[in-house]
């Protein structure tokens, strides 16, 4: 029932993640210019104007994302830049130059008006004014109203804000599952776990040639490891990180998950129809939460079995499957945080069931200097409880919280401390 009711509740939330709210901008343009190119422009400056303003309610540093916004531009334009300096050297008079500026000004300005995709990050958005200085006419305004989709402004702002942990020497274990069906061990032409064990070597070695930088050692992980970080598993999450092994700490497990089927199952077929698909997650072991997912494309494949099997054949194929996506852990190593913690916060005093998915939602994005993620554990009528993951201490938390309450957000609520963990009671 609780789990129906997460996925009714779910659909609602999706029509709530953004935020509206107004953007300005002024402009001092000349007659040179086109009207079409002045409100474009004001356009762009009020959009500017509107991200930064969400950015700060997020607590995020929008100077540090429009200046490495700005510097991606510019490294992108600056073959064009190179261009049109030769073109200004080259000019003979004074009307040729100006001429070579306002082209270049034009071309430079139009690129960057949609640059990265700005445009994208605004759900929806209305012209409310466009005006004009009484006192010098050249000199436009404009306000819009917009709606910020603040899910692609998060992953927009870390294009440009690099965001990285502060753990060092990351291990990483690798577990390799392999599923066969309707393969026998003469149509294969050796053991299932034989299989298993070559694909898991060939990958870590490739993993330990390419993903270097915070991962310092890749290896695989045994089946005594594999055991004991299942009983782990059985503690309360909000305590697992404070009780694992040491050799769990700083540690990542990638584990591999491949399904093999054989769609030809006449055993008197010496022609096997191979369908083969499969996934990866990566998960921090001193937090037990699953950072990022892969999907690998799946391959339909006709062999004919030959005298010893198709063991090799199959293990080139298989092997080439997660290739792609492996790159990206070098990505999720370095967000790898050694003082993440994980928090169970109780919540009560909402009028709408709803309203607590909206409410996480904010408080996500409120503390994504801290990693802040979050994952409703259970829900009822009077009270929701809430896994935290967090880089920092409780106290920590609580003060995120609490510059959350004190924000513009229009949450009214109160955070109580009183030894047994963080409780949010909404007004």
């Amino acid at each position: 029932m609780n789990r129906l009711l997460l996925i009714v509740l779910t659909l609602i939330y999706l029509t709530s993640i953004s935020f509206a709210g107004n953007g300005r901008a002024k402009f001092l343009t000349n007659k040179k210019l086109s009207s079409g190119f002045v409100k474009s422009h004001l356009l762009y400056l009020s959009t500017r104007d509107l991200i930064s303003k969400e950015l700060r309610m997020l607590g995020l540093n929008d100077t540090d994302f429009w200046s490495g916004h700005d510097q991606a531009f510019q490294a992108d334009f600056q073959a064009t830049d190179d261009l049109y300096e030769t073109k200004l050297n080259r000019a003979k008079s004074q009307s040729q130059k100006e001429q070579v500026k306002n082209e270049l000004f034009m071309k430079k300005s139009n690129k960057k008006h949609n640059y990265g995709g700005i445009k994208s990050l605004l759900k929806s958005f209305v012209i409310k004014n466009m005006s004009r200085s009484k006192g010098n006419p050249d000199l436009r305004f404009m306000e819009v109203n917009g709606t910020v989709n603040k899910d692609m402004l998060n992953s927009y702002y870390f294009k440009y804000v690099k965001k990285n942990g502060n753990a060092e020497n990351v291990k990483l274990f690798v577990l390799t599952n392999l599923d066969t069906h309707h393969l026998s061990y003469s149509q294969l032409g050796g053991a299932v776990n034989d299989l298993k064990k070559s694909l898991s070597d060939h990958w870590i070695k490739w993993l330990n040639q390419n993903i270097k930088g915070k991962v310092t050692e890749v290896i695989p992980m045994s089946h005594a490891q594999e055991n004991e970080y299942g009983s782990y598993l059985k503690i309360s999450k909000d305590e697992l990180h404070q009780q694992i092994n040491s050799d769990f700490k700083n540690s990542l497990l990638l584990s591999v998950n491949i399904n093999v089927t054989n769609l030809n199952t006449d055993p008197s077929e010496e022609d096997l129809f191979l369908h083969m698909s499969g996934g990866a997650f990566v998960k921090d072991l001193s937090t037990g939460k699953i950072i990022t997912n892969y999907s690998f494309p799946s391959i339909d494949k006709e062999y004919t079995v030959a005298e010893g099997g198709i063991l090799n054949i199959l293990a080139n194929e298989i092997y080439r499957m997660p290739l792609a996506k492996f790159p990206d852990i070098r990505r999720v190593a370095s967000s790898v945080d050694s003082n993440q913690g994980v928090f169970r916060v109780k919540m009560s005093g909402y009028k709408r069931t709803n309203q607590i998915l909206e409410f996480l939602d904010v408080m996500k994005n409120f503390g994504i200097n801290n990693s802040l993620d979050n994952y409703l554990e259970s829900i009822s009528s009077s009270e929701a409880s809430v896994l935290v993951y967090f880089a920092g201490e409780q106290s920590e938390l609580k003060s995120t919280l609490m510059r959350l309450k004190s924000s513009s957000r229009g949450y009214s609520f109160s955070v109580l401390d009183r030894g047994e963990g963080l409780r949010i009671k909404f007004n």
